[in-house]
């Protein structure tokens, strides 16, 4: 599991963060096929997300062999005041192995100007 800060995004364009699962024994990238990802993004010390996703609405996507895209939309990223938030992520291997991959903070900073 990761934990720490995510490297900062802004809230006036689209968040793309790409995760690469290795298994750390066979230093192999993990078969996705099947899997169940997701993730969210909330206010520090709340329950509920502000924004959530996952494989099932496409936020997340698998573009090779243990590696997928996570993604939110510029309209999602401007819902997000400028701060820091709890970011988390759990992957379920087809064969029902559970991982918390990720939990940690997302800095989102004001990024001034919007491309039209």
């Amino acid at each position: 599991m990761y934990t720490g800060s995510l490297a900062a995004t802004s809230n006036k364009i689209r968040w793309k963060y790409t995760v690469e699962v290795i298994d750390p024994i066979t230093d192999t990238d993990v078969d996705l096929i099947g899997s169940t990802i997701v993730f969210g993004i909330r206010d520090f010390g709340q329950q509920q997300c502000r924004l959530t996703g996952s494989l099932a609405d496409a936020h997340a996507v698998l573009t090779t062999t243990g590696k997928f895209d996570v993604t939110f939309t510029r309209s999602e990223m401007q819902q997000l005041p400028a701060g820091s938030y709890d970011f988390g992520m759990v992957l379920r291997l087809a064969n029902g192995e559970e991982h918390q991959l990720f939990a940690g903070s997302l800095p989102v900073v004001d990024g001034v100007v919007e491309n039209p």
